[in-house]
């Protein structure tokens, strides 16, 4: 009987594994995250509970007090009811002379469960090891004194706790040791996951001045060049997302595009706007703009690689871009995703010395140098 519980648990252990999948997709349907959360402890017990272990007529020993508890504490008590509420349905169903036992034990785990958390203010990702054994072991407890309360006297019950009573006061806590810490290490993933986005959040409030001024810098120089960053910016954060780049690297791109060409403030304003062609001395002195930019930007606290996104939007794959030849991999993602937006913006917008080409002739430009000037898999994504 000992290892037919052991098998149970382990079955139970490798369906918890599941919890960050669900854990996530009850993020994104806040509303119905007790529901959601209640559902998968529900489900996970009645799924031990249909392998449980057959001790005798009516008589079922499984999982049920790790998970029930699990779910209380990680949970609270909307999901702890719901998962009870569907363990003790099954519970009736099967039936026997444990159904009662069977019940207590199915209230009382996941109400520990509910109440430790309300002891801890929530703060589960806190718990040291010894303190989630205790609890397991007093849960463990508790369903023991209820088998020797409801069973029959002395026809079942004697035997039956002989029988359960070393396997869930050692292989029983232990396994919600093991349930509970791979819980506490998901919660304390997603924790962190939210304070990061909460300091991206408040970083970008507090940058968005610095940035709106430097728009507006270059804006007093060139208002083509204020009005291009910007699209570009909207540009890049598409494409971006079209390759399913994470959402915090997205930000930097948007924040660096909002920029890349502020080092045209460098630039006189008669060569940015001459309506012919540059000569080779012009041009020169217009790619300096990405080192300027770099040397403005390289000592702002932002997050993300900034000056350096901005110092390689010029960069090309096959090394032939400035300011410093770099190529394929030595280049960030977000460098070669500016770089492409940039070239499509710029085509497909009238200039002083051009009329605009066109998003077409932009995207067959993209297309037609995909793996020599631009990037191949941030082609397909435009």
């Amino acid at each position: 009987m000992f290892f037919e519980l052991l098998y149970n648990l382990s079955l139970l252990i490798a369906i918890v594994a599941l919890y960050d999948i669900v854990h996530d997709y009850a993020k994104t349907r806040a509303s119905w995250r007790n529901f959601l959360m209640g559902l998968f402890f529900g489900i996970i017990t009645v799924v031990g509970m249909h392998f449980s272990v057959h001790y005798s007529q009516g008589l079922f020993y499984d999982g049920r007090s790790v998970i029930l508890s699990m779910a209380g504490l990680f949970g609270g008590w909307a999901p702890a009811v719901i998962a009870a509420a569907m363990a003790a349905l099954y519970r009736v169903h099967l039936g026997g002379v444990g159904v009662y036992a069977g019940i207590a034990s199915i209230i009382s785990s996941a109400a520990l469960g509910a109440i430790y958390r309300k002891h801890l203010n929530g703060e589960v990702t806190r718990i040291p090891a010894r303190s989630l054994l205790v609890f397991s072991v007093l849960v463990h407890l508790l369903v023991i004194i209820w088998q020797a309360m409801f069973l029959p006297w002395p026809s079942v019950a004697p035997v039956a706790l002989k029988k359960i009573s070393v396997a869930y006061l050692t292989i029983f806590p232990i396994a919600s040791l093991i349930v509970g810490t791979m819980l506490k290490n998901e919660e304390r993933s997603n924790q962190l996951e939210e304070e990061k986005n909460m300091l991206i959040a408040k970083l970008r409030e507090a940058l968005m001045p610095l940035i709106s001024a430097l728009v507006k810098i270059v804006e007093s120089k060139d208002s083509y060049t204020a009005h291009h960053q910007l699209s570009t910016a909207e540009l890049a954060c598409a494409i971006a997302e079209e390759m399913g780049v994470p959402k915090d690297r997205i930000e930097g791109l948007r924040l660096a595009a909002q920029v890349h060409d502020i080092g045209k403030i460098n630039v006189p304003s008669e060569i940015l706007n001459k309506p012919g062609k540059l000569t080779d001395l012009e041009f020169e002195l217009i790619k300096t703009h990405v080192t300027t930019g770099y040397e403005i930007l390289k000592d702002v606290g932002f997050l993300w690689p900034i000056a350096r996104i901005v110092l390689e939007h010029h960069e090309r794959e096959n090394g032939t871009g400035y300011p410093n030849g770099l190529k394929g991999n030595e280049l960030l993602l977000e460098s070669k995703i500016l770089a492409v937006a940039d070239v499509i913006d710029a085509m497909s917008h009238h200039r002083p010395y051009r009329p605009a080409l066109g998003i077409d002739v932009a995207l067959k430009e993209i297309e037609k140098n995909k793996g020599i000037l631009y990037d191949g898999q941030v082609q397909i994504c435009v």
